[in-house]
């Protein structure tokens, strides 16, 4: 039986991939560099952001330092988020459902706490999460289990007890690194064989995901 759900944000939750890729774009095009979505999707998409502006000033030699280029980033990005970034389809369904049948819900992002805040308050769903587990309060980001052990530790559940719901390789990656059942829900990258292996299932939106909690867990869905 399924206890608990365990809720990736960024692709999976909200439909922020785009509005991410739009900004990196922007701030390479600012020192003469494309971005195409391909090399986002492969390098870039699911990834921590710290992480991302490692890699994007090691890859392009770009004269600024992390904290300079994170800093740059969250200006752009408060602004463009402020703006509205819709949900995916399916999130009002789901957590309704889990609500509906005392299923526990938590949240565990690799992105940071003031913009998953800021994006869940936007859309009147912050209050249905039981516990949110953010990237920087515990030790590593995905593909590293950390956050997901954390999330089920907080709602009190053992992890073969959760299911965690994700769209990015790194992260069903970890949440096989934690032991704990992940179903995929694909966003911009599609899952290789590799990752097909792994996952305990794939869906292709929360609706599909809802209606296979019901199942395991003999649920009636009117």
């Amino acid at each position: 039986m399924i206890r608990g759900v365990i809720f990736d944000m960024d692709g999976l939750l909200a439909d922020t991939e785009p509005v991410y890729y739009e900004i990196f774009k922007q701030i390479l095009g600012e020192y003469g560099y494309p971005l195409s979505l391909s090399e986002y999707t492969s390098h870039i998409c699911g990834r921590a952001d710290m992480e991302n502006f490692a890699y994007l000033i090691e890859h392009y030699q770009l004269p600024l330092a992390v904290n300079d280029l994170a800093a740059k980033e969250a200006i752009i990005e408060r602004n463009r988020i402020r703006q509205g970034v819709p949900l995916k389809k399916g999130v009002h369904e789901i957590l309704s459902f889990l609500k509906e049948n005392d299923i526990r819900i938590g949240l565990a992002t690799s992105n940071l706490k003031e913009k998953a805040e800021l994006i869940l308050h936007s859309h009147g769903i912050y209050d249905l999460f039981e516990t949110l587990v953010f990237v920087d309060e515990v030790g590593k980001g995905k593909p590293a289990p950390d956050v997901f052990i954390e999330a089920a530790r907080r709602l009190n559940l053992p992890v073969e007890q959760c299911l965690v719901l994700e769209d990015s390789c790194s992260g069903v990656q970890a949440a096989v690194n934690g032991h704990i059942p992940v179903i995929m829900v694909p966003d911009l990258k599609q899952p290789d064989d590799d990752i097909r292996s792994i996952c305990t299932d794939i869906r292709k939106d929360l609706i599909e995901v809802r209606d296979y909690i019901a199942y395991v867990n003999q649920i009636h869905v009117i």
